[in-house]
């Protein structure tokens, strides 16, 4: 609102104006240190980490990978797993 405008208006719409103002102000220090006092205080997390549960790998028998390699080419290589499921279907 202008200051000009204040001076055009009667003395209650001024003191109207100028209550306002205080209830305003006086509201905003009340509620303040109230919305403050609500805030609870952080509270120290406990750490859990994801690996107090890991187990250590262990290294398994494996087959030879030359071996196996030969028999993947001797049926067929990847050829022979592709027709599988549409000789199931016939």
């Amino acid at each position: 609102m202008k200051s000009s405008h204040l001076r055009n208006t009667g003395p209650s719409k001024k003191f109207s104006i100028i209550l306002q103002g205080a209830i305003c102000a006086v509201s905003l220090f009340l509620i303040v240190p109230a919305a403050k006092s609500d805030e609870k205080i952080p509270q120290a997390n406990e750490y859990v980490s994801v690996f107090d549960a890991y187990e250590n790998w262990e290294w398994e028998e494996t087959s030879d990978w030359l071996k196996a390699n030969q028999k993947v080419d001797e049926i067929g290589g990847w050829q022979y797993y592709s027709r599988e499921e549409s000789e199931e279907a016939n």
